[in-house]
C-alpha cells in the first residue's frame, strides 16, 4: 500500500474533454519518487473510515492528508466510483 498526501480534485486538461482527477503526492511507489505528484487511475473501491483507496490498476493508497476539505473529496471519490470514472467536463 501506497501513502498519498495532500489528497484533491484536479483538472486535467486534455484538449477533448477535461477529466476532475484526483491526484497527491506519494510516499512508497515503486514507480514514483517520493513526493511526487501523481494521478491515480480511476477509484473502485474506497474504504472511508481507514482512508484506503483502491484503483482500477489494482493499487492501494492510504490517504494521509487531504489538500482540500475532506468532506468534498470523499463525495467526489464516492461519486466517481459510482460513475465507473472520472468526471469528464
Amino acid at each position: 500500500m501506497y501513502e498519498i498526501y495532500n489528497v484533491r480534485y484536479n483538472m486535467v486538461l486534455s484538449g477533448g474533454g477535461d477529466i476532475w482527477a484526483l491526484g497527491g503526492n506519494v510516499v512508497g511507489h515503486p514507480r514514483f519518487e517520493t513526493g511526487k505528484h501523481v494521478m491515480p487511475s480511476n477509484p473502485v473501491e474506497f474504504d472511508e473510515v481507514n482512508d484506503v483507496l483502491t484503483t482500477t490498476s489494482g493499487s492501494k493508497y492510504k490517504i494521509m492528508s487531504y489538500g482540500v476539505d475532506r468532506d468534498s473529496v470523499v463525495a467526489q471519490i464516492k461519486k466517481d466510483i459510482l460513475n465507473g470514472g472520472y468526471e469528464v467536463h
